[in-house]
């Protein structure tokens, strides 16, 4: 499992980079999967979300999950983060308050092809001035539904599921995320195989993040081989943006496809009650 994870581009270039999202993302596994609920489980989503903003939308899908007890005890541990380290460091209100946090674009240009959100998605599509309020309208209606799918799924008892889907929707709506924020793709494959799926299911989705190498000799190794979809720079026009902007369909897909398979499942099961209290 470790070596085919390996294989994905947002774990390589985590692990490329130093980043930390694999450690998040085991944070809010280990919190929220244990088979044994514990008065502390949500505090690991707290403190995901007091090292990176975007994890505190597992407090929604906690919500729908009707986990509200883990709910308001992540919620308290990111207050908690938040107060404390305020006091420590009482300037960096002003990353909050001065205007710093609300800008996107000191993190980079939000039209590049790296920044694999909504947002993104919408600036390459739009222009980067003018997608800001279509972004917050559809990323406000995916944050809600997708979010809202986690928690029927984690009802219906597949946890690992709904934390690989709450976590790509968070980044998904995030106004920039990188690729290697989206390691979100382990937990997501490893709960469909584990369905019982056609194999070409998990397998799509995997191959969707695959760290495919993209570019021919020679390399430049000062800067890395380029691998992934992403890095599909040859192409241009409707192909670039259906291939560029994989992670973000990946993730509509999956919402499409599970919101349906639900549906059907909840309208089959109402069909069947209806037929048992009919009169003979």
């Amino acid at each position: 499992m470790f070596a085919a994870a390996l294989w994905l581009e947002p774990v390589r270039t985590s692990l490329l980079l130093g980043q930390i999202n694999i450690v998040l993302l085991a944070l809010v596994a280990f919190d929220l999967c244990r088979r044994r609920s514990s008065k502390w489980t949500g505090v690991g989503v707290g403190l995901a979300a007091a090292v990176k903003l975007t994890p505190l939308l597992f407090v929604v899908y906690l919500l729908f999950a009707r986990r509200f007890r883990e709910a308001a005890v992540a919620t308290a541990t990111f207050v908690a983060t938040v107060v404390i380290g305020l006091l420590i460091v009482p300037e960096a209100a002003h990353y909050w308050l001065g205007g710093v946090f609300g800008d996107s674009t000191r993190v980079g240009p939000v039209l590049n092809w790296s920044n694999q959100s909504i947002h993104g998605m919408l600036a390459r599509l739009l222009g980067e001035p003018e997608s800001k309020l279509p972004w917050m309208l559809l990323g406000g209606a995916v944050a809600v539904a997708a979010t809202f799918l986690a928690g029927v799924v984690d009802r219906r008892g597949d946890r690992v599921l709904a934390i690989g889907l709450a976590g790509m929707t968070a980044c998904a709506v995030s106004p920039f995320s990188w690729e290697h924020h989206w390691v979100w793709f382990i937990p997501v494959i490893i709960a469909l195989a584990a369905r019982g799926l056609p194999w070409w299911i998990p397998g799509l989705v995997f191959l969707a993040g695959l760290a495919m190498p993209t570019q021919l000799p020679p390399v430049d190794f000062g800067h890395g081989m380029n691998t992934g979809f992403l890095a599909w720079d040859w192409l241009d026009g409707f192909g670039a943006f259906a291939v560029r902007n994989m992670y973000v369909w990946v993730l509509l897909a999956l919402l499409v496809g599970i919101g349906m398979r639900y549906g059907r499942r909840r309208l089959a099961g109402s069909l069947r009650s209806a037929e048992r209290v009919q009169p003979a």
